[in-house]
């Protein structure tokens, strides 16, 4: 009767943590769109920058130009990347399996943008990939086919990460990058070569929209709340977002605005000096 009286109570444990998971989840969702869609308004024009500034054509003009180009490419192949994974790999179901590919492709994306120092410690800890694309390779073919079967479970439970099955997801979710032949080769991210100069804003903005997508296809499964590891996954798979895309952003237009505004100020002072006497 006691062992039955301690399951029980664990039992309602992890359904209490699995609950407040949701709820975390859902504010979460909430608010990363909420500041994804304002970025995106206040770059097309017309929307007050924190409700101090408003950028004209000319200001976001002049603040684009700022913009290293490599950014803009580098933008460029997230969104690309994104997209292809969000609306065009119907093998990739929302839950484990997308939350995995969208970890695995951020961490190439971070190769991508890392210098070479970076690169060459993340080189030495590659994994080993069949073949030149690695999601073509058995290991990983096997490992998507084992990660869609263990998604679908029906009746599924929550889990706090300390059964087989939330440690099995979290191994399963641990991105690293593939090399093949001497060569990083990437599973998910997208390179093509770009023959044209790219808009910045448009680019920008096209980032906005699949990046709403993926923080939406959090809430499509029950694995993101109720898996542990997996809900951790989602929550690192923010802070990346954040730290690479919204933080970087919000800095810069920030720092853009006040001087704007600090010039703005000393031409009306300068300006204003006679009336005054």
């Amino acid at each position: 009767m006691e062992g039955d009286a301690v399951a029980k109570r664990k039992a309602q444990n992890v359904k209490a943590h699995a609950l407040q998971r949701v709820q975390h989840l859902r504010a979460l969702v909430s608010k990363r769109k909420a500041n994804v869609q304002y970025l995106q308004r206040v770059h097309e024009g017309g929307e007050a920058w924190l409700g101090c500034t408003v950028l004209s054509a000319q200001d976001l003009r002049q603040y684009c130009g700022a913009v290293p180009k490599q950014r803009t490419v580098s933008f460029f192949y997230l969104a690309l990347s994104l997209g292809k994974l969000l609306h065009a790999s119907p093998h990739i179901s929302p839950g484990l399996p997308l939350v995995r590919a969208l970890s695995q492709l951020v961490e190439e994306w971070e190769y991508y943008l890392a210098n070479a120092a970076v690169q060459s410690v993340k080189f030495m800890t590659a994994r080993t990939s069949a073949c030149i694309y690695p999601q073509y390779s058995s290991r990983v073919s096997d490992q998507h086919s084992s990660l869609d079967a263990s998604s679908h479970h029906h009746n599924q439970q929550p889990d706090d990460g300390s059964s087989p099955t939330g440690k099995a997801s979290l191994g399963k979710t641990t991105p690293q990058v593939y090399k093949f032949n001497g060569q990083i080769v990437f599973e998910h991210l997208l390179t093509p070569h770009v023959a044209f100069e790219l808009d910045y804003v448009e680019v920008f903005g096209a980032l906005c929209v699949v990046l709403s997508s993926t923080y939406d296809s959090f809430l499509m499964s029950q694995d993101c709340s109720f898996l542990a590891p997996v809900n951790e996954a989602v929550l690192r798979l923010d802070a990346r977002f954040k730290n690479h895309v919204l933080s970087i952003v919000t800095k810069e237009l920030t720092a853009f605005c006040q001087e704007a505004n600090a010039v703005g100020f000393e031409m009306l002072t300068t300006e204003s000096v006679p009336a005054w006497r």
